[in-house]
């Protein structure tokens, strides 16, 4: 059998499901028994012979196969199908169908049936299917297949067979039709759907979607797209009533590692081992499949593509020169977030943190540094007489005079970083703010003016075309990857807005003027440019050949050329695109950066570019061999088209060549690590294991580089450790720096181990503002306020973090929390628990026990109590359905760690606590992956047990409510990262 598409099996009480599942690629399903299949976004050559299907909806993922399905079983001689297909989607069908005939020269054979909501089709004597509602983003459908049985009524069960027999052959129908739903196929939806058709929950073999399943995938925004979120799934895990539970349709973001890890976290252990997760279950396979082709077929093929493309380029003429690098500015400590060419093009200015330097554009060396107050140099802008330069930072904008390099100035207001800063005149200023405002400033007095009105997002870019005096925004978050982004226009001095563009599937993040302001391009996360006619109000056309966010734009002045640059996913290139905004063709594509593409410029004549990213660097190139494309009024469409088929073979063997190394060259990787905090034990010990001549498999690519000392500065117990721990871990090659800011220079991911957990909201912010992943040590926060801060802040930055103590990941905790003796009804667990003056009793060492007991337990704790003597704590909690969990903190007598579980089919000890090696197992798999193994809202719980069972000793035992201590504490953080935020 040809097999010309991944197909994966399973059997399931005599029916066979097969298929593939996967968002924005392809989902095609068929059950054999019933010769029947649910959707065609692919068609696998074994599918042919199923003669009906039932298509949910017309997205191409799901039905994009239909013409190749239809016309191979012409071509094998087979009967024409029956595709059922929601009914508002039949004439459309119909015409693509005949479109598809005309280009084939084949008759497209097939039966096209609408179907409604309501509807029922009889397949057989056995068999019907019903038609429900679902809820997506286009006319949509789900199918139930029911199995039609008959059954005596009961009115005659207690007859003989001679009677049933005379009594049915009076007429009388002796029997009646019952039926039992097997198969249920959502195709896209909603939650919703489900909800309002309780039969897809009692199915034999349900098979829905769960396309996203991060906790930051915010459930409100799939649904408007009509898609479901696995936190759904875990919100109705009991109304499932099905045998088999097949989850598809995974988003491409997600790994299988991924994917498997967050369901078995997050489901039930009962539903989970009714759940199917469709993955391609091949990952292996295609690997080796695809570094043989890497290895061995384009050792073959990229002579012929060079050979190819050198063609391809004689014949389109000597005048297709590619931009040519004339200086690469390194040296920078940080990310480098803003580049500017100053109006005369003499001077460019870069930015990054706390610093901009200055560099003469013809001496081609650096000439000044302005070292700044607060954070990245986000933005820059000149005055147009090139003596001032603004500088958009966090919450301020400086403004500095060029040519005594003095800070003359700082405007103060907004509430986050300054994303850019425009001059409308010498005395006028515009700025834009993550703080979703856009400002008017006086330079005479340094005063707000007034603000751009209608604005719901945080702006990311600003645009002024002085021709026509309109200003235009890019708004988006780029941490909410499912929020749709928006530009605006507004004609000053007026401040509501002329036009709102919401085009953008993710958020808006660039924006520029083109043909004297008529024209509006804006690009976005969603790797697309937007082209907008601003006298028509209306999209014109969209260019998409990037395959990473478009985060910034520039128009190249006199020209029809644009530059755009893109980065920051693992897929694709961080590249800088030139090309035609009147045609959308392609002049130029190279890849400046290794890293994420920040900021582009060029210069006031067009001929000269520069590029900013976060490996540090400027590079600087000579353009001005693409300018007279630019200028041309219409350019020769065969020599663009030559030329851009050119680009894009050299390009894709650019990219083989680039992905070859990368498969040979991954193992080899090496993912920096920096400590914070050598007042632990566990520093040492994590950094013997990372740094050791042979690592463990699992630590393989993970080294540490660099480590802060600090660490508490007055608990004596951790302070008298650092200095012999800082002479260990130099000796095992680690550099001890001076400070946090030094350390996030060096490193890629980051240990917080600071055994004092006062200062961690202060040390996590300056990680988060560095974007660099965390794990925090035990305890994660010398209060319950601070640990809400810290997850606060690290939403709002978007770093991955968590934070476990060790003793979460004992085996018998986790086989418990899975079920492996069946309900968990109860838990008593223990550990010593000495105190600590500075922190809450049990966060110093008792949140060991508290750690195993939530691991079991989980996080949905109520109630707490609690029991305080000199020798022992005991604190009891309530949990959701009233099972109850307690802690036991020894001071005295013999101590350890361990507990009793209590379920619904045995009673187990927990007693295998195996070191710091499995968690920092998971701390590396974390790194990898971005995905945390324990969920922000259990760590939360299990601090506010902690709390909760301070308040209760504080109140001579009462049960203290854990709503009553996190309403306290969430205010406290709100007012404490405000404050730290603001300094």
């Amino acid at each position: 059998m040809i097999e010309n598409l991944p197909v994966k099996s399973l059997t399931h009480e005599g029916l066979t499901l097969e298929g593939y599942s996967r968002a924005a690629v392809q989902t095609y399903w068929r059950v054999p028994e019933l010769k029947l299949g649910f959707d065609l976004g692919g068609s696998p050559w074994s599918f042919m012979g199923t003669p009906t299907y039932f298509i949910s909806h017309a997205h191409l993922d799901h039905m994009a196969a239909l013409p190749a399905y239809v016309a191979r079983r012409r071509m094998m001689k087979m009967d024409p199908p029956a595709i059922y297909i929601p009914a508002e989607v039949v004439e459309s069908v119909e015409r693509m169908l005949k479109s598809w005939q005309r280009l084939d020269r084949g008759r497209m054979l097939c039966e096209l049936i609408g179907v409604s909501p309501g509807d029922e089709i009889s397949l057989s004597r056995e068999h019907v299917v019903t038609v429900f509602a679902t809820d997506h983003t286009v006319p949509s459908v789900g199918y139930i297949v029911w199995e039609r049985r008959k059954k005596l009524k009961p009115e005659y069960q207690g007859l003989s067979g001679d009677e049933i027999r005379d009594v049915a052959l009076s007429g009388v129908e002796v029997s009646a039709e019952i039926r039992v739903p097997i198969v249920a196929y959502c195709g896209d939806t909603a939650p919703k759907a489900l909800d309002a058709c309780p039969d897809v929950y009692k199915a034999r073999i349900l098979i829905t979607e769960t396309t996203f399943f991060r906790p930051e995938h915010r459930r409100e925004k799939i649904h408007k797209y009509g898609h479901t979120h696995l936190d759904d799934i875990v919100a109705r895990a009991d109304r499932f009533e099905n045998e088999l539970i097949v989850l598809g349709h995974f988003s491409t973001r997600y790994h299988d590692k991924q994917i498997r890890r967050a369901c078995e976290k997050r489901m039930p252990a009962e539903l989970m081992s009714r759940t199917e997760l469709w993955m391609s279950g091949t990952q292996q396979r295609e690997r080796m499949m695809m570094s043989r082709f890497y290895s061995v077929g384009w050792l073959m093929v990229l002579p012929l593509l060079a050979t190819f493309v050198a063609a391809q380029e004689e014949r389109a003429g000597a005048g297709s020169a590619a931009p040519q690098q004339v200086a690469v500015l390194k040296g920078f400590s940080d990310w480098v977030t803003s580049v500017e060419f100053a109006p005369d093009d003499s001077v460019l200015a870069a930015g990054s943190y706390e610093e901009v330097r200055l560099w003469d554009v013809v001496a081609r060396e650096e000439m000044g540094r302005l070292k700044l107050k607060s954070g990245f140099a986000r933005s820059l802008a000149f005055s147009p007489n090139g003596s001032t330069l603004a500088v958009g930072s966090y919450q301020a904008i400086e403004l500095w005079d060029l040519k005594t390099r003095q800070r003359v100035g700082i405007l103060k207001g907004h509430r986050g970083y300054v994303t850019d800063v425009l001059f409308l005149a010498d005395g006028e200023l515009l700025s834009a703010s993550e703080d979703r405002s856009v400002r008017q400033w006086s330079l005479s007095d340094s005063q707000e003016t007034g603000r751009l009105e209608g604005i719901t997002q945080p702006v990311m870019d600003l645009a002024y075309s002085p021709e026509t005096g309109t200003v235009a925004a890019a708004l988006g978050d780029d941490t909410r990857l499912t929020q749709a982004g928006r530009v605006q226009v507004w004609q000053l001095p007026g401040t509501t807005p002329l036009h709102t563009f919401d085009d953008h599937e993710s958020g808006a993040l660039s924006v520029a003027f083109a043909n004297a302001g008529t024209q509006l391009l804006s690009g976005s996360l969603d790797e697309k440019v937007h082209s907008y006619s601003l006298p028509e109000g209306s999209l014109t056309q969209t260019y998409d050949e990037h395959s990473r966010p478009v985060n910034d734009l520039v128009r190249i002045a006199g020209t029809s050329l644009a530059v755009s640059g893109s980065g920051g996913r693992f897929k694709g290139k961080n590249l800088v695109r030139i090309w035609n905004v009147s045609s959308n063709e392609d002049l130029a594509a190279f890849e400046p950066h290794k890293e994420k593409i920040n900021a582009i410029a060029v210069s006031g004549n067009g001929e000269t570019l520069a590029t900013a990213g976060n490996d540090r660097m400027v590079t600087v190139w000579d353009i001005s061999s693409l300018l007279s494309a630019g200028r041309t009024e219409e350019p020769s469409g065969n020599t663009a088209t030559r030329q851009s088929e050119a680009s894009r073979v050299a390009e894709l063997a650019y990219e083989t060549l680039h992905r070859t190394a990368f498969l040979a060259d991954d193992a080899k990787a090496v993912k920096r690590v920096g400590i914070i905090g050598l007042d632990t034990s566990h520093s040492i010990a994590f950094t013997k294991m990372l740094n050791a001549e042979e690592p463990e498999p699992e630590f393989a690519g993970f080294q540490v580089v660099a480590a802060y000392p600090y660490g508490s500065r007055t608990i004596e117990s951790s302070t008298s450790r650092i200095p012999q721990y800082s002479e260990t871990v130099e000796g095992l090659g680690v550099k001890v720096v001076d400070s946090i800011d030094a350390l996030l220079a060096e490193v890629d991911v980051v240990l917080l181990e600071t055994n004092d957990g006062r200062p961690h909201l202060e040390q996590a912010l300056k990680v988060f503002e560095a974007g660099k992943p965390v794990f925090i040590d035990k305890p994660v926060a010398g209060s319950l306020a601070d640990c809400l801060a810290i997850y606060q802040a690290a939403e709002k930055f978007g770093v991955p973090v968590f934070s476990s103590s060790s003793l979460r990941f004992m085996p018998s905790a986790l086989a418990a929390r899975k079920g492996s003796l069946g309900d968990v009804v109860g838990c008593d667990t223990f550990s010593p628990c000495s105190l600590e003056a500075t922190h809450p009793d049990l966060f110093w060492y008792g949140i060991h026990g508290v750690e195993i007991l939530f691991t079991v337990m989980g996080p949905d704790v109520q109630q707490v109590t609690r029991v305080s003597t000199e020798s022992t704590d005991v604190a009891a909690g309530v949990w959701e359905g009233g099972r109850i969990g307690t802690f036991r903190g020894l001071r005295d007598g013999k101590r350890g760690y361990g507990g009793t579980v209590f379920g619904s089919k045995g009673i187990g000890q927990l007693n295998d606590y195996g070191g710091y090696r499995p968690l920092l197992v998971e701390i590396v798999e974390f790194f990898k992956s971005g995905e945390p193994p324990v969920l922000a809202d259990e760590t939360i719980a299990l601090y506010a047990f902690m709390e909760a069972a301070d308040e209760s000793k504080r109140q001579g035992g009462k049960p203290v409510q854990i709503a009553d201590v996190m309403a306290k504490a969430q205010k406290e953080a709100e007012s404490r990262l405000e404050a730290l935020l603001a300094k």
